[in-house]
């Protein structure tokens, strides 16, 4: 294979342009824009005029060519694990936008397929690599929040009429998968979970309560039983104007932190000969020690920490890690199987919802 990465983009709707500014801008020196797919062909053109490549219009006729050592799926969620699948058939590296898929049965289909596949998987879960995401997964695993116990995952968006209206596949179980949850809210679920451990039970309420002409949920509210003994809640809606930051807060009995949309808000942990009192310990924030120390970690061990493509920075990131895991057989940023973990979680939510009793998750 070529020390360039030569790349195809498959599905050119908002976040496969996300993905082609990515590889033709931030990435000029470690990969090549070879081609485009979509099926609709007026998209297809627009794309390969505006960022390069060839077009095509349908996915299979890419997977055919020679000279595509990798794709990017950005298809419907719905569609996502059928396209992975023949992009690893056809031999290719895959990175595939969140969710993997809108079923476990699914993506277990497309992790038995990644077994014997010459080509590497990854999905994109790009929160992961924002500065306070590393380093809040990084004190939990570290044991500096102690015991961990409780965990809070806020998701308080809005998405207008117009926007489900914008799309035949928005809002459907088909191919959307769910709603405030599956769509926008799994990217903070799957930093909930890599930070406090599996979930193994919830007990939920869904609802459909401003939009019209939709099958699944705007608004959501789940409690949740860790593994370890923690529990939590979730909150997600895109009903709620004109749409919060959202929040992940997570601790034990020794530390706690708070992200909001992708900032360091709040942590602490306790130090040593730090004694809490009977209504709490030390108020101090070390946010920004924390950061500060990140930082002078990043510098002296440098990735790509620039904006070549505003607004994509962690997508920057996660797509640069896997094209360095293809090229020097590393570790894949993401691995596939991690991304069942968000979704499994998502899926019991609607279940309990359903039948209006805890469920476990699967």
């Amino acid at each position: 294979m070529a020390q360039k990465i030569r790349y195809g983009v498959i599905g050119c709707g908002v976040i496969g342009e996300l993905h082609s500014k990515v590889v033709t801008q931030a990435l000029p020196n470690e990969c090549e824009l070879v081609a485009v797919a979509d099926i609709i062909p007026e998209r297809a053109n627009k794309y390969a005029k505006e960022f390069g490549g060839t077009p095509h219009y349908d996915y299979e006729s890419l997977l055919k060519r020679d000279d595509v050592d990798m794709v990017s799926v950005c298809l419907p969620s719905g569609m996502h694990v059928d396209c992975t699948i023949a992009a690893l058939n056809a031999g290719k590296h895959v990175i595939c936008e969140k969710p993997f898929d809108i079923t476990t049965d699914a993506i277990d289909r497309a992790l038995a397929v990644e077994k014997n596949a010459k080509g590497r998987l990854t999905v994109i879960f790009q929160n992961r690599f924002h500065a306070a995401s590393q380093i809040v997964q990084q004190a939990a695993v570290d044991g500096k929040f102690g015991r961990l116990t409780y965990a809070s995952a806020q998701i308080p968006w809005y998405r207008s009429q117009e926007y489900y209206d914008s799309g035949d596949w928005r809002g459907t179980w088909e191919l959307d998968g769910g709603g405030a949850l599956m769509n926008q809210g799994v990217h903070t679920i799957d930093l909930m979970q890599w930070v406090m451990g599996p979930v193994v039970e919830v007990q939920a309420y869904c609802a459909t309560i401003a939009h019209q002409r939709i099958e699944v949920e705007d608004v959501a509210m789940a409690a949740v039983k860790f593994e370890n003994g923690a529990i939590g809640v979730i909150e997600g809606s895109t009903a709620l104007y004109p749409g919060l930051p959202i929040r992940l807060v997570v601790g034990g009995d020794a530390g706690s932190a708070v992200i909001e949309g992708s900032d360091l808000a709040w942590f602490h942990a306790k130090g040593e000969g730090e004694k809490g009192g009977l209504y709490g310990g030390g108020k101090s924030n070390q946010a920004k020690e924390m950061l500060a120390a990140y930082a002078d970690a990043l510098s002296a061990n440098p990735t790509l920490a620039d904006d070549r493509v505003p607004g994509a920075y962690a997508h920057v990131i996660q797509i640069k890690k896997m094209v360095d895991a293809i090229l020097t057989g590393g570790p894949v940023p993401v691995p596939a199987a991690d991304s069942r973990n968000a979704v499994a979680i998502i899926l019991a939510v609607y279940e309990s919802a359903r039948l209006g009793k805890a469920v476990k998750v699967k």
